[in-house]
């Protein structure tokens, strides 16, 4: 996936851009867990907008929380992100952070979609991923499920 995106203010090149191929699953823990293919290099000195979609499943005392984490080696100057935390058409969860590996969009309920978007400035390179974790250690599994998808899109 590449290409020119162009709007009326600018031009933006999608450089990264993925989806999850293995299933993610999550079981009694809370610590976030790289989701598999949702791991990118970004350049330093860039400026990335990120978005994506996770879908999953997850019981309802679990739940589920995800981030967006760098390596300890990228650093940014800026970042913003918010997720949306859904079962089907209701709303568990919304919520925004400007740290780096801080959760979003956690809820102990059913999930089946996580929509997100963000942006960052990143000073030094580094990988960033996006991650998955129960709310609440729960034996039944939160899982990412195959399809899920993640774009870095360069911006001038």
């Amino acid at each position: 996936m590449s290409g020119d995106i162009t709007r009326g203010w600018g031009s933006s090149r999608l450089i990264k851009g993925s989806i999850c191929q293995t299933e993610l699953d999550v079981t009694s823990s809370t610590t976030f867990v790289n989701i598999p293919n949702m791991i990118h290099k970004l350049l330093g000195g860039m400026k990335y907008i990120i978005r994506g979609h996770v879908t999953g499943t997850s019981g309802s005392s679990g739940g589920a929380k995800l981030a967006i984490a760098g390596d300890g080696v990228l650093t940014a100057s800026q970042f913003t992100a918010t997720a949306l935390n859904y079962n089907g058409t209701t709303l568990n969860a919304v919520s925004t952070t400007t740290t780096l590996g801080n959760a979003i969009g956690a809820a102990t309920a059913v999930f089946t979609d996580f929509f997100f978007e963000g942006s960052i400035i990143v000073t030094k390179p580094g990988l960033l991923s996006v991650q998955l974790a129960q709310n609440v250690s729960n034996g039944t599994a939160t899982s990412a499920l195959v399809g899920s998808t993640v774009e870095f899109i360069a911006t001038v």
